[in-house]
């Protein structure tokens, strides 16, 4: 599966295509604790489930924290639409998930690799590591279930992570142009 992802900014407030920007708005200004920060090396950390069951999930949370201490990195969050027929848009950046260099995901068990490959072929990836190019974004996955049962991920991501998405960020951009 092939698909000609669109261009990296969203054209307007009310591109059919991406998920709404207003509520993606009006939840970031509700949002206490937030870090602000950016990088030359932007980290997409996706959650295959809407934004409020992302934001109850303390490793969720955690792993977005680690990334935004990092020197050299910034993390933008991404959740499923509510619409999930609409291709996701990063919070921080809203820009499209594609556009982002690495893609990580956090998954916590198995129903929710569904959201994974909603996102992904939402945003005009391949949701099988075997279909996607070189050009296409280093997707990895982390959470629970990729060390409880890591079968199911496998085919997604490009590399095991196991639990170690931080240090595989890190070697992400080390190698990026």
């Amino acid at each position: 599966m092939t698909r000609i992802r669109e261009c990296a900014k969203v054209r307007s407030t009310h591109d059919p295509m991406y998920e709404p920007v207003a509520p993606i708005r009006t939840r970031l200004a509700r949002e206490t604790g937030r870090l602000e920060k950016t990088s030359d090396f932007t980290v997409a950390l996706a959650y295959p489930s809407p934004y409020r069951t992302g934001m109850s999930s303390l490793g969720y949370l955690q792993i977005y924290k680690a990334i935004q201490r990092e020197p050299g990195m910034a993390c933008v969050r991404a959740f499923l639409p509510d619409d999930e027929e609409r291709a996701p848009l990063t919070y921080e950046a809203l820009r499209p998930l594609s556009d982002h260099p690495v893609i990580a995901f956090s998954v916590a068990y198995e129903l929710e690799l569904a959201g994974v490959v909603r996102m992904l072929e939402a945003s005009g990836l391949a949701a099988l590591r075997e279909e996607r190019g070189e050009g296409d974004p280093f997707i990895l996955a982390g959470g629970p279930l990729t060390f409880s049962n890591p079968l199911p991920a496998r085919r997604v991501r490009r590399r095991d992570r196991d639990g170690r998405s931080r240090h595989a960020c890190h070697r992400c951009a080390a190698h990026s142009p």
